[in-house]
């Protein structure tokens, strides 16, 4: 069968090296609209149909195939009208051949937020392998993920529009061999192993609507620096939108992300913020010497509230007080159960439940007041590079919306997947504030009658 297919040439040779397979590793790096997914995704279909392949589409979390490339290869199946795909919910499958397309989440609900090995070591009969949004894996994922896809001929495909300077992507695969900085505009590194590659909307603009090019071109003018980071695919710093760059490249600088172990001589706080529908995230530290010593971040979705506290125990820490954001106050019949007459609050359910916890429900973050707490004490806060991994991507990508109508920055926060690790690290920093003004509050003082010398008592 032969198929027609119309590619951006700036992309010639990465399509050749995805169909041929003649890479292990290929990196794909651009800003919005840079057309990588797409071309990734036509250039994987093709491969699929010319032998059997078995592909897997895999993110660090996953919750629905919605938030897959699904639809890009969908898209790519409905364009070209190509025949003998069946296309399902969860995978893709080209019946003449067998070839399958498959997507997965590299963390689980079932690994109760830490990477799941055994699913990720399932995907050694991998063919090739695809991390999109790359910038939001982790160092601890990657270093199971590489060496399991090791078939004979397997190849690696990593997309990206890089977050911060320090994307563990980046860090593994592309400082190693071209350094720090992005790579000049479709000059693509290529040393016969590892490809890769950044190519921006003005390298595709001929296959761009011009909503798009417009909308870019307004960015250009009003925000320069916004502009460097959506549309040329520049790390976020403060200045774009980050909320924390600053103070995480100062702390990086110091010294202050590093290796920090538990001291059992000081109880471990721990900071929630609670998911309903989606993820939620736990920042656990000691406060030692009046410095703040973040150990371990965790973070998981679809999980009841009380299996958090299984990973907890399983530290091995010893505890204070347990924080919860306001909501935990609130009423609600959480069992759905018609026997249960009296709503109860969460946080009554978890005193119920884990009485060797000590809870306290703090105030709500009004007007993210917690952001201005975090930046004035960020020069007393230390973090363990292990524990926090995950966490300081968060902070790294937390930044604030940018509207394109009102030519403005947003006075909060952009929702997506770093909210809920910053939101409860700002709940961490509240904490902190609430025990300092214990302290104040339990010192004592014992005062000494001051008698002259000249009345001559002793």
């Amino acid at each position: 069968m032969e198929v027609e297919v119309n590619f951006p040439k700036v992309y010639e040779d990465v399509v050749k090296h995805i169909i041929n397979r003649d890479r292990r590793t290929i990196v794909l790096e651009s800003g919005r609209a840079g057309a990588k997914t797409t071309t990734i995704a036509d250039s994987l279909v093709l491969s699929c149909m010319q032998k059997k392949t078995l592909v897997c589409a895999g993110r660090e979390f996953e919750n629905t195939t919605a938030d897959s490339v699904h639809r890009a290869f969908e898209n790519t199946i409905s364009r070209y009208e190509l025949p003998n795909w069946d296309v399902q919910a969860k995978k893709l499958v080209y019946r003449p051949n067998g070839s399958e397309i498959i997507f997965k989440g590299l963390r689980t609900s079932e690994s109760r937020g830490s990477v799941d090995a055994q699913r990720i070591k399932s995907l050694e009969g991998v063919d090739i392998f695809w991390g999109e949004e790359a910038q939001s894996l982790s160092a601890e994922v990657l270093e199971v993920l590489i060496p399991t896809i090791r078939k004979e001929g397997s190849m690696l495909i990593f997309s990206a529009n890089r977050l911060s300077m320090h994307d563990p992507y980046r860090v593994r695969l592309v400082e190693p061999l071209v350094g720090v900085e992005n790579l000049p505009n479709s000059k693509p590194f290529d040393d016969g192993r590892t490809f890769i590659q950044k190519v921006n909307s003005e390298d595709v603009e001929s296959y761009l609507p011009k909503e798009i090019i417009e909308e870019r071109e307004r960015l250009r003018v009003l925000d320069p620096e916004q502009y460097r980071h959506v549309w040329l695919g520049e790390p976020l710093t403060e200045a774009s939108g980050g909320i924390f760059s600053k103070q995480l490249a100062e702390a990086r600088n110091k010294g202050q992300i590093g290796k920090f172990p538990y001291r059992q001589d000081h109880e471990v706080y721990a900071a929630f913020d609670l998911g309903v529908s989606d993820s939620t995230a736990i920042w656990l530290y000691q406060i030692i010497d009046g410095a703040v010593y973040f150990l371990n971040y965790i973070e998981d979705f679809g999980r009841p509230i009380a299996n958090y506290f299984m990973d907890l125990k399983d530290l091995g820490y010893r505890y204070g007080e347990i924080y919860l954001p306001h909501d935990a106050e609130a009423r609600s019949n959480r069992s759905g159960s018609v026997e249960q007459v009296e709503a109860t609050t969460l946080l009554e359910d978890l005193q119920k439940m884990l009485p060797e916890f000590r809870f306290k429900v703090l105030p709500r973050n009004q007007g993210y007041r917690g952001i201005d707490l975090a930046r004035g004490m960020f020069s007393t806060l230390y973090f363990d590079a292990e524990g926090c991994e995950m966490g300081l991507q968060r902070l790294a990508g937390y930044r604030y919306d940018y509207s394109i109508k009102n030519k403005i920055w947003s006075k909060t926060p952009k929702h997506d997947e770093n909210s809920h690790g910053a939101d409860a690290f700002q709940y961490a920093i509240m904490a902190v504030k609430d025990y300092q003004s214990q302290v104040v509050n339990d010192v004592s003082f014992t005062f000494k009658p001051f008698v002259p010398k000249e009345f001559g008592y002793k």
